[in-house]
């Protein structure tokens, strides 16, 4: 690939090969490296770019800009890149995660603040950092386990909010629910700073990307308790008529359901979903209807 890197510059008259790489030209803007570039289909339309490293360093700038405008614009292609495993690496070796999360506990007050005099960028800011940490993360070259409790309670708050952003609530939501599957002593600390009671008004709104983020949650807080606790919360989910809510706001919605919450429905402990009495009318449908429920 150096080479060929080379040969291109070259043929532009470019100097310094070494801070240039070949790049989609599509949405993705994944790289090319000596992986992958066996997996480039006829056709495809690269473009000469800034190297992953380069490109690395230059955003870890000038996510720190005193201009909010500047800072949203890179938070913005960071989010973008980081899905991008080359750039992930390039940017976790400049310590990007810790960055990331000191700007979020940093960040917090100063979004609340700028909220009330309505400033919205500054909620923009916060989305677009949850948004490249949860991308980030999602490689799994940092472990979970490295996070302060500081930063649980900091991102557990968003959750708890009565009014949030609903960009800024979805990754936040993301960010629990992988603590919780990904490491056993982060699941006890979020399982201390979120409650089934607090989840359940997210599932009564209207966006089915928060309800899902909402259920994977439950799901994985369930999946991951010790057996008392588990039918602990079983009973938390019955007296919260979670099984209704769930009928009247995701499956009885005038929309059809996407995929992933097909499969968190799936996952969700059903048997603790069935009122007493209810699991044979439950199977066989309502009274004169021609086809089966929907089953949670």
């Amino acid at each position: 690939m150096s080479a060929i890197i080379k040969d291109v510059c070259d043929g532009s008259s470019l100097a310094n090969h070494e801070c240039f790489a070949l790049q989609h030209a599509d949405r993705s803007n994944f790289y090319i490296t000596e992986k992958n570039r066996n997996e480039i289909k006829n056709g495809t339309i690269l473009r000469l770019t800034t190297s992953p490293a380069q490109n690395a360093q230059q955003l870890h700038e000038r996510i720190q800009s005193s201009s909010m405008d500047a800072k949203l614009e890179a938070l913005k292609d960071l989010a973008s890149l980081s899905r991008d495993l080359t750039f992930a690496q390039e940017f976790i070796n400049l310590d990007g995660i810790s960055l990331l999360t000191q700007m979020v506990d940093s960040g917090t007050d100063q979004y609340q603040k700028l909220q009330k005099i309505m400033k919205p960028c500054f909620g923009d800011m916060l989305s677009f950092t949850l948004m490249a940490f949860v991308e980030l993360m999602d490689h799994g070259i940092v472990s979970w386990d490295t996070f302060s409790v500081a930063f649980i309670k900091k991102i557990a708050s968003f959750v708890n909010k009565s009014a949030m952003d609903i960009s800024i609530l979805q990754w936040s939501l993301a960010i629990l629910e992988s603590m919780v599957l990904n490491s056993h002593d982060l699941y006890q600390k979020v399982a201390q700073e979120i409650t089934i009671g607090q989840l359940i008004p997210h599932l009564q709104g209207t966006d089915q990307e928060i309800q899902t983020y909402t259920i994977a949650v439950i799901n994985a807080l369930f999946l991951k308790a010790a057996d008392e606790r588990r039918q602990e919360m079983a009973n938390i989910l019955a007296q919260k008529q979670l099984r209704s809510i769930i009928l009247t706001h995701v499956i009885r919605a005038q929309r059809a359901i996407n995929n992933e919450m097909a499969h968190q429905l799936y996952v969700l402990p059903s048997a603790h979903l069935q009122p007493p009495g209810r699991q044979d009318d439950d199977q066989n449908g309502p009274p004169g209807s021609g086809s089966k429920r929907h089953h949670i």
